[in-house]
This record gives C-alpha cells, structure tokens and sequence, in this order.
C-alpha cells in the first residue's frame, strides 16, 4: 500500500451516508431493529466500534445482504490503517522470494 492510498470506508459512513440518509429510518429505530442499543449503533456510526459478525448478521438481514458483505468492509477498512500505521515497523521485513 503505498503512503498516499485511500483508506476504504468504514461500514459505519455507509450505514450514516447511505442507508440513513437514504431511508427515512431514525438512528434510534435503526437500532430497535437490530436489536443494538442506541450507543452500540452510534459507536459505529461514528467509526468508534467495529462491525462484529454478530452486527453484520444482523445487518444482513434487515438489508437483504450478506454478512459478509459487512466483514469484508471492516476488514478492508482496518487492514488499511494498520498497513499505513505499520508502514515503518514492516518496511525492513525481506520478502521471502520463492526458490523455483
């Protein structure tokens, strides 16, 4: 990943742009059908909590989605910023070249 790439959306700016901006759902009656209390789903929405696979089940359902939908978002998301976290700690890791 070079020091300029893009960090993928976390899931919960989609959940905020998209699915809440994009319904006429309330952040509270969005929790109440996902069984999540109002804080869960605000820490989420406000990317202070990952998506679980027990939420991306739950998301799932009520999007008529997939679970893993949902967790590849998040992986993609915190893989991102762990690479460009770690960018210095892994830059002297030589790559093992395959003998052939």
């Amino acid at each position: 990943m070079s020091a300029m790439a893009l960090i993928p959306s976390h899931p919960g700016r989609i959940l905020r742009e998209v699915v809440l901006e994009d319904s006429d759902v309330t952040k509270t009656e969005l929790a109440r059908r996902l069984a999540l209390s109002r804080q869960a789903l605000h820490n989420i929405l406000t990317e202070k909590a990952r998506v679980t696979p027990e939420v991306a089940i739950r998301l799932a359902r009520l999007l008529g989605t997939t679970p893993q939908l949902w967790l590849n978002l998040q992986t993609n998301h915190d893989v991102a910023v762990l690479e460009n976290k770690m960018r210095d700690e892994i830059s002297g890791i030589e790559p093992l070249h395959a003998v052939g």
